[in-house]
């Protein structure tokens, strides 16, 4: 019948793909760098966009079009809170080091360098949306696209999130879209590690919030 046809359209790994591009170019207005435009309103529309293209629709997607919980797709709370604080720990460790070496790279410093390094807008930019931001794209990545995909086509699910990640830092350096695909996979895993996308959103934010202090603040 055509419900069942158009359920089993809905249940496709491309069309889930296929959404996940479209919430990702709704979003993308949060790639500008934010040294281009330093108003309080810009970067306020920027993250209104990330909330709505990578937070809001994907959620709404999963509740009508595909009539699932969100729990299923990673929006809840670690299953072990102390498990998921330690792995995310690890995360940063491991990857600071590489944070430091990226700080002293000429195109991470133009793409993240604030031509307003007050500590006012660095807690506005970086703390107040950047949360919000890092918390969208990670739902969208790990939450709906790959979980959403790993209780279809398994560990397949690991490659196809990773390549979209990256692609979706066209505007960034090779180096970090390089970065991108390998760092995707382990939040991946962290992911369906713990049953829930927020330890990956913290990594990410953590690792951002380092990196920008670092060029900013430190090694200015």
């Amino acid at each position: 019948t055509g419900t069942n046809k158009m359920k089993n359209l809905l249940n496709r790994p491309v069309f889930m793909v296929l959404m996940a591009i479209i919430f990702i170019f709704i979003g993308n207005y949060v790639f500008v760098p934010p040294s281009f435009d330093l108003s309080l309103g810009s970067l306020f529309i920027k993250t209104v966009l990330a909330a709505v293209g990578m937070l809001v629709l994907p959620l709404l997607t999963i509740k009508y079009v595909f009539k699932k919980g969100w729990r299923e797709f990673g929006f809840k709370k670690p299953d072990n809170l102390k498990q998921a604080i330690k792995l995310t720990g690890l995360f940063l460790a491991a990857n600071l080091l590489l944070l430091l070496l990226f700080s002293r790279n000429e195109e991470f410093q133009f793409y993240y360098g604030l031509l307003d390094n007050s500590w006012g807008f660095f807690f506005l930019n970086a703390i107040l949306f950047g949360s919000i931001y890092y918390l969208a794209e990670e739902f969208l990545f790990r939450g709906f696209l790959f979980l959403g995909l790993f209780n279809r086509i398994g560990s397949k699910s690991y490659l196809i999130t990773s390549v979209i990640f990256a692609a979706a830092h066209w505007s960034k350096s090779y180096t970090e879209i390089i970065y991108s695909f390998g760092i995707s996979w382990w939040l991946c895993w962290l992911t369906l590690k713990t049953k829930s996308f927020l330890p990956a959103a913290l990594a990410h934010f953590g690792a951002a919030l380092i990196l920008n202090i670092f060029i900013n603040y430190i090694f200015v």
